[in-house]
């Protein structure tokens, strides 16, 4: 099997930080490029309930989130990822699976490193993000249990 570009999907829990030893050693063994995502959430459809929000302060929520996210993937890249051969930071907006899945096409992916459990991982089971990657990924996942 040959692996030359890893897809690591990070939501900035504790569960996507433990992933990192694997991450840096699957690259390090394959000589692979790390594409480091995070999906940040589309805040179109909130607050229908109190009547349509304004199109201009969505943007502006979704520019400051894409720029919070790139920033802290940059820091976290320099500060963890130096040993790396090389990696690439993917900021998206989105449902984080679907835009996992798109990556994976888009960037040409040969693996993918996900947790099990993401945001909502206090109730100890399997993830939404993990459960459709793992049912719907064209490629290999590697799921870890992030005990």
């Amino acid at each position: 099997m040959e692996i030359k570009k890893i897809l690591w999907p990070n939501d900035f829990t504790e569960s996507s930080h433990k992933m990192l030893p694997y991450v840096q050693s699957l690259a390090e063994q394959y000589d692979a490029k790390i594409y480091l995502q995070h999906t940040a959430e589309d805040l179109s459809n909130y607050g229908e309930f109190w009547g349509k929000p304004d199109e201009r302060h969505v943007k502006g929520m979704h520019d400051f989130a894409l720029r919070g996210a790139r920033k802290k993937l940059e820091e976290f890249c320099s500060d963890e990822l130096a040993s790396c051969p090389a990696y690439e930071i993917n900021v998206t907006l989105g449902d984080p699976a679907d835009e996992i899945l798109k990556a994976i096409d888009e960037f040409d992916i040969d693996l993918v490193v996900i947790s099990l459990r993401g945001t909502d991982d206090s109730k100890g089971r399997l993830g939404s993000v993990a459960q459709k990657i793992l049912g719907e990924s064209k490629v290999p996942v590697f799921a870890i249990n992030p005990k």
